[in-house]
């Protein structure tokens, strides 16, 4: 179910406050318009056993009964107009009911002008330049530590993807570098747990949360539309190249051993809702087994 954010609820407080002020300054009308209403009441049409005892009466009695009441009447009448005239000519009620319109209108029309009501600035510090230029160039072991491939391979990934379309906008404000946007989803995809989530990713790199999305979706996609000119079977120059490195490494026996595979679990951070049991390793772990051939190596 869907939560109400804090701009919604804060437009319909306000919504139902600027209601009940107007229903508690035009209520106080409505009453004395419903005093006003019983003091012109006539009474000759209000009770009826009052009328046929009056009938009954004499003439002179019935005048001057009528006499009394029309003055009764012309004073009550004239006691009414004074209250809301008094009413009317009290400025404090208008004044204050104005303010407090003037008030709401000004909220309603910042919350209409304003995304985000309560704005954190987030105190960023990026780890990206220490990475990617610091340890790239003095201390590889560290870069590969943070980015799970050597320099070298890093800087070959990102020929290899930065003509790709899905890095390119029509837009004015340019994207990221794309080996920034690279380094993004490497961190991401060599880290589990906590050290995975986007939050974190962001923190590391000293970046919003949705480029550490958008910049792992573009990473995603620019290898995948490779997948046919890198993946693919060994040329026969390339079997027998693979069956002496084999041979060199281990013995005659092993020669024809060219495509061995060798594999390893990349552990997932929950269990998936598709099929979730299928994923469950030896390990006790919710895992992907990805498997590489000795071929695809050498070939690079």
């Amino acid at each position: 179910m869907p939560k109400i954010s804090e701009r919604q609820a804060l437009i319909h407080a306000i919504l139902i406050a600027t209601q009940d002020e107007t229903r508690q300054y035009f209520g106080n009308f409505e009453t004395d318009d419903d005093f006003l209403e019983d003091d012109f009441e006539d009474p000759t049409l209000s009770d009826s056993g009052s009328s046929s005892a009056s009938s009954t009466s004499s003439t002179s009695s019935t005048s001057s009964s009528s006499s009394t009441t029309s003055s009764s009447s012309t004073s009550s009448a004239s006691s009414g107009s004074q209250v809301a005239t008094d009413t009317a000519s009290n400025p404090d009620t208008d004044d204050e009911h104005l303010a407090a319109s003037m008030q709401f209108s000004e909220l309603l029309e910042l919350l209409l002008q304003t995304r985000v009501l309560d704005k954190s600035v987030v105190q960023k510090n990026s780890q990206l330049h220490l990475v990617l230029v610091e340890y790239k160039e003095d201390d590889p072991r560290r870069f590969r530590r943070n980015l799970r491939v050597s320099p070298s391979t890093f800087d070959e990934l990102v020929t290899r993807i930065e003509d790709d379309s899905i890095f390119q906008n029509r837009s004015n404000r340019m994207q990221y570098p794309v080996d920034i946007q690279l380094a993004l989803a490497l961190y991401r995809f060599g880290h589990d747990g906590n050290a995975a989530s986007v939050e974190g990713v962001a923190q590391w790199a000293g970046v919003s949360v949705g480029l550490v999305v958008k910049a792992t979706r573009r990473v995603m996609v620019a290898f995948l539309r490779l997948h046919d000119s890198i993946i693919c079977w060994p040329s026969e120059a390339e079997r027998e190249e693979a069956k002496c490195w084999v041979e060199s490494v281990s013995c005659p026996a092993w020669q024809d051993g060219f495509c061995m595979v060798d594999g390893t679990l990349v552990p997932l951070f929950e269990k998936p809702g598709h099929h979730g049991e299928a994923y469950f390793d030896r390990k006790s772990n919710y895992s992907l087994n990805v498997q590489v051939l000795y071929y695809i190596i050498i070939s690079l």
